[in-house]
């Protein structure tokens, strides 16, 4: 299927470089014990996981918006909309505020693994789906 990314290349950019930076500094804290590293990239691996089909299903939804120059007609349309992007808040709330409600209740080696965790959990999608959009052109 032919997926277009939404975003320029800057985002892209940006993206790695958060990443990149996020997780030298959550391996550099965690270097010493190789435990600690290995639930850091599995955080960040599941975080991934998590996010990526998101991401992809809200730009896919997006772009067929886009295309198709969509005009909500009826009232259930527009409150479908509203409910998509009250749906996409409280997602990114819940993902931007997860990692402090786990330091409630874990040690503070979760609480590095979760912020740092975080970043390119969130970022890496953004770099995957624009690679995916580029071999899909090909």
């Amino acid at each position: 299927m032919k997926f277009e990314y939404p975003f320029e290349r800057k985002w892209v950019v940006a993206s790695a470089i958060l990443s990149g930076l996020s997780m030298f500094f959550g391996l550099a804290i965690l270097s010493k014990e190789s435990s600690w590293i290995l639930m850091y990239l599995s955080f960040v691996f599941c975080l991934t996981l998590i996010v990526l089909p998101l991401k992809y299903y809200f730009y896919l939804k997006k772009e067929q918006e886009l295309e198709s120059e969509y005009i909500p007609e009826s009232e259930e349309e527009k409150s479908k909309s509203y409910m998509d992007i009250i749906i996409l808040f409280c997602l990114a709330m819940i993902a931007i505020c997860f990692p402090f409600i786990l330091t409630l209740f874990l040690d503070p080696l979760w609480w590095i693994i979760a912020i740092s965790g975080s970043v390119p959990g969130i970022c890496l999608p953004e770099i995957i789906l624009y690679v995916y959009s580029k071999t899909a052109e090909n």
